[in-house]
């Protein structure tokens, strides 16, 4: 019952190498976050919390990391959740 590894796959017709990072570590990070947590974890304020930390790394690292909370992630992110603004 332990997960020896985890693949996160990306297909789409709107992406190319100008957005490809922005889409995928954020998506990748959400299916790393299933996979490492124990099957139990339900709590999805909490992993919200660590993904928008994370988008927020990855943008101060030069990736512009596209927000993952929104129903429609191609959105701008709400300002006061931003990291933008920091």
């Amino acid at each position: 019952h332990r997960v020896l590894g985890g693949e996160s796959c990306m297909w789409s017709e709107k992406l190319d190498l100008s957005n490809l990072f922005a889409t995928i570590w954020p998506k990748a990070a959400t299916v790393a976050e299933r996979l490492w947590s124990h099957r139990n974890v339900r709590d999805i304020q909490s992993a919200t919390t660590r993904l928008q930390h994370f988008r927020c790394l990855l943008i101060r690292r030069g990736i512009g990391a596209a927000p993952t909370i929104n129903q429609v992630s191609r959105q701008e992110p709400p300002i006061q959740e931003s990291c933008l603004r920091q």
